[in-house]
């Protein structure tokens, strides 16, 4: 048995899928990595090519470099928790910066594979994502939502002020941070301003 590989003990048409789908994920024009930990364990060159980075640097980076401060890392983590908790894939928008400072608005596609442990072990597709900074687009109820949330009023105040539950501000509130791919209402405000 010495000097035989894992791989030899793998039926030949399932090594040679195996072969083809690492292929496959090395030259997608899909943006793809995998993390462990919120760290680039392994990704193709159009991920790398997509934060300004080259392959062999940026191989154990953490995501947190890709995020504007520690506090939006931080709650994309949060959000991540809940999310895979009721599901293995999970889908959302990022605002990362490439190495070089440049901002990206990303449509993100993960799926962990372990659902005891979901950052242990996640796959993600990353796609272009638009970026609609206008009120333009907003349904009504959001427009009147952000207009009070950028002079400062808390949720009961915006409650009682357009005659709604703070339930229902808030879900108005969750929907315009999704919209807009953040995690707090002062990157939301910056966001539209």
């Amino acid at each position: 048995m010495e000097g035989r590989t894992n791989t030899q003990f793998i039926p030949r048409g399932v090594a040679d899928m195996m072969s083809l789908a690492a292929l496959a994920s090395l030259f997608s024009p899909v943006p793809t990595c995998l993390t462990t930990r919120r760290s680039v364990l392994w990704c193709n060159d159009r991920f790398a090519e997509l934060l300004d980075y080259e392959l062999p640097e940026i191989s154990g980076q953490s995501l947190r470099s890709f995020y504007d401060n520690e506090s939006e890392y931080d709650a994309r983590g949060r959000q991540g928790i809940v999310a895979f908790a009721a599901s293995p894939h999970c889908e959302t928008i990022v605002h990362w910066r490439t190495r070089t400072g440049s901002a990206l608005l990303i449509k993100a596609f993960g799926r962990s594979l372990d659902a005891k442990d979901p950052f242990a072990k996640m796959v993600w597709a990353l796609y272009p994502a638009q970026q609609d900074t206008s009120m333009g687009g907003l349904p009504r109820r959001q427009k009147e939502v952000l207009a009070l949330l950028r002079k400062g009023l808390t949720s009961k105040e915006i409650a009682r002020t357009l005659q709604i539950s703070p339930r229902t501000v808030e879900k108005h509130r969750a929907q315009l941070l999704e919209r807009a791919g953040v995690a707090n209402t002062a990157a939301l405000i910056s966001r539209f301003a």
